[in-house]
């Protein structure tokens, strides 16, 4: 089986639409077709050259929605337990944690020092996240989550990176144990996470910037009702 790719490998350079050969999945793997692929400022670092890869044909992109092609024999469920079908809509990770390391025993995978991140190869090609492309393989140990219904394509991509991310990173800071957030920036990391503030502790934050570009409006928030 084989699925188009926008390969990159040179910074600043046109990505080239070719078609590569897709693995045959394995009884705990799962094969996506992408539907919507966003552009993370990560991945315009990668494609200017501020982050280089080896050399190489890659594919890459990691914030991404998509529906289920194949499902392994093994796989029942998303990594909820929800029932998991050919044809759901999905999102899912694009790194492993290696459940053994002392950070991931200590409940901070996110901090995996043997993060899974390196690219495999499929063919000539890397796949370095891998998400412009018409399919997405999860190997074996991935985390794949069913999308609700009322949350659009358009929505999914950035929603999965806030709803993991930020609720990660207040619950390493202890942030529920605090009466006040301070946002500093207003980038779409620090703006986009501010409405689930309650959700984790805090019920009054402020924002700020350093950028004269960056727009006025935004003051101290109430509590919400």
């Amino acid at each position: 089986m084989f699925g188009k790719a926008a390969i990159f490998n040179t910074p600043r350079g046109r990505m080239e639409i070719r078609e590569v050969a897709l693995p045959a999945v394995e009884p705990d793997g799962l094969l996506v077709q992408i539907t919507r692929a966003n552009i993370c400022g990560s991945d315009l670092h990668i494609w200017r050259g501020d982050t280089p890869l080896r050399p190489g044909n890659h594919i890459i992109g990691h914030e991404m929605v998509g529906r289920v092609a194949e499902l392994g024999r093994s796989i029942r469920t998303d990594s909820q337990g929800q029932p998991l079908a050919v044809g759901d809509r999905v999102t899912f990770l694009y790194f492993y944690f290696c459940g053994r390391c002392y950070a991931c025993l200590e409940g901070y995978r996110s901090a995996c020092v043997n993060m899974m991140r390196h690219p495999y190869q499929m063919g000539d090609v890397m796949i370095s996240m891998g998400a412009y492309a018409e399919y997405y393989y999860l190997r074996p140990g991935h985390y794949v989550f069913k999308v609700p219904d009322d949350l659009s394509d358009a929505w999914s991509p950035r929603s999965i990176a806030l709803w993991l991310k930020s609720p990660m990173g207040c619950s390493a800071s202890g942030c529920a144990s605090v009466s006040q957030l301070s946002f500093k920036g207003l980038g779409g990391w620090g703006f986009m996470p501010r409405p689930w503030r309650a959700t984790w502790g805090p019920r009054r934050s402020s924002s700020s910037t350093a950028s004269s570009r960056a727009c006025k409006w935004p003051r101290p928030s109430g509590p919400i009702t």
